[in-house]
């Protein structure tokens, strides 16, 4: 039993800094933030691609689905899933609308404290300003081509099923190009963004939902 446990706490060490590889901590980070801060207020709209990968911890496969990514200042959100089924998130004017095929189901963001948590992480992460939010301590990390920014949230409520946010920034465009979000027991949910276009006009017919 000894050496099982001994065997398991090597492999999630190796694991941990798999995941980190080529990282390391940065010990003054207040130019990095800065440099983040600003390039977030010059952002009005995004247009991506994304790809969603939802790691559960029971099953030996990872579920990826994924669509097309819009955002608008200063807090309108579509996420469309478009393989391997289709359905549609908006975030907009308070409401979060979600339609499931024909479905549609429409929820008050202010109704619910758990919506209205959602809403500002997925917002804020996107947004590159989530850590300059007072609900989370963090840490920063640097390699040569990004910088990661690891959230651990303090407020209780969160803390109940959500472990972390990590939001990874590109150096060549200052913005996030990955966010990662792990549950308590350590389920996690990968998003990567890709082909990205940045303020592009963006007609408010896209966060319509007929």
């Amino acid at each position: 039993m000894k050496y099982l446990c001994l065997t398991a706490l090597m492999v999630l060490t190796l694991a941990l800094q798999a995941q980190n590889q080529g990282f390391k901590k940065i010990t003054d980070t207040k130019p990095v933030e800065e440099k983040l801060i600003q390039a977030s207020t010059s952002i009005t709209t995004i247009t991506s691609d994304f790809v969603q990968e939802k790691h559960l911890e029971y099953l030996s496969v990872v579920i990826e689905s994924k669509g097309k990514f819009w955002f608008k200042k200063p807090a309108i959100l579509r996420w469309e899933y478009t393989e391997p089924f289709k359905y549609l998130i908006v975030i907009n004017n308070g409401k979060i609308t979600i339609k499931d095929e024909d479905k549609k189901n429409v929820f008050d963001v202010n109704s619910n404290k758990a919506f209205q948590e959602l809403n500002d992480i997925i917002v804020n992460s996107v947004n590159g300003t989530l850590i300059e939010s007072e609900k989370y301590d963090y840490e920063m990390l640097e390699s040569q081509d990004a910088w990661l920014v690891k959230l651990s949230p303090k407020n209780e409520q969160i803390k109940k099923t959500l472990k972390s946010i990590d939001l990874y920034f590109q150096k060549s465009d200052l913005s996030v190009y990955k966010i990662k979000m792990t549950e308590n027991d350590q389920d996690y949910t990968l998003i990567t963004l890709t082909n990205k276009k940045f303020n592009e006009i963006v007609p408010n017919s896209v966060f319509e939902v007929k």
